[in-house]
């Protein structure tokens, strides 16, 4: 179990990355990130939210204690819309390494690169894609001394369906099952230990148009909902999250946009009233 939860863990941190290649086959990542326009790149970071005489304004860089989805990072864009190079940074806004992307005709992943803030490859994703077998057979390098290996499987749609994650022994560790509706949308994604026992279940719901409304996430810890409101740019305006009967979390999150309608400046409150956080975009277009 315990080299599984590292598999799970290695899962989750390379999520950003992965995400890019399971939704809606016929969107880039400029779409999946609801950015509009033809865009080069876009360079964001977090700060402190303070208020100064009523208005809230950037205090310090933080880290991103609330909401880490508000990483500190530049992203690279090809010129049909998909992630080329991500840029990390850490709490303080030093640089601290990156990850290069690489794909094929069908624009799934095929290698990843990362490296250290020094230019040392310290993550590497090297695959093969087998076009009739609609799969990707990736090892996955992690450290020296620790690497595992998976295999992606595909269906007609370019649509990710399944991940095999396989020890360095070449056993099986874990199993990712993921189900779409009929509009490309991820509506369930089912991890299983290497028994066949389901590990993690979570759920998607859908509004009309397209947007993901509740996340129903059930373990052994129990079972979370996540509800999700959106204002009229498709972006998040209100999340709250509750396991049976208890309200966990709520957050609001207000924007200012240019003229693409691309929100540049984003504020966080946690539970609805405490600004903690100031996240500054600065988009660069072609």
């Amino acid at each position: 179990m315990k080299i599984f939860r590292k598999i799970f863990l290695a899962c989750v941190l390379t999520s950003f990355i992965s995400s890019c290649s399971q939704n809606k086959s016929q969107y880039n990542d400029l779409l999946k990130l609801n950015l509009k326009g033809d865009i080069k790149q876009i360079k964001q970071f977090t700060y402190v939210a303070i208020e100064k005489f009523g208005v809230i304004q950037k205090g310090e860089i933080q880290p991103n204690i609330f909401f880490p989805e508000n990483q500190n990072m530049i992203l690279v864009f090809e010129n049909d819309g998909y992630i080329k190079e991500k840029q990390n940074f850490d709490n303080a806004g030093v640089y601290n390494g990156k990850i290069i992307n690489n794909y094929n005709e069908q624009k799934i992943i095929i290698s990843v690169i990362g490296y250290d803030n020094k230019g040392n490859i310290d993550y590497s994703q090297k695959g093969i894609y087998d076009a009739d077998k609609m799969t990707v057979k990736s090892i996955i390098n992690y450290s020296k001394d620790y690497s595992v290996q998976t295999i992606d499987y595909y269906d007609n749609s370019n649509r990710k369906i399944k991940i095999d994650w396989f020890r360095e022994d070449g056993k099986l560790s874990s199993r990712t099952i993921f189900k779409y509706d009929k509009k490309g949308n991820i509506i369930e994604e089912n991890i299983y230990t290497s028994d066949g026992k389901l590990y993690s279940k979570n759920q998607n719901i859908f509004n009309n148009e397209g947007y993901k409304i509740e996340k129903i996430t059930s373990n052994d810890s129990g079972q979370k909902n996540e509800y999700f409101k959106y204002d009229d740019f498709g972006n998040i305006i209100e999340e709250y999250s509750n396991k049976p009967g208890i309200l966990v979390n709520k957050y609001i999150y207000k924007y200012k946009y240019d003229s693409k309608n691309n929100w540049i400046e984003r504020v966080s409150y946690i539970n609805g009233e405490l600004p903690v956080d100031f996240t500054e975009r600065n988009i660069e277009y072609n």
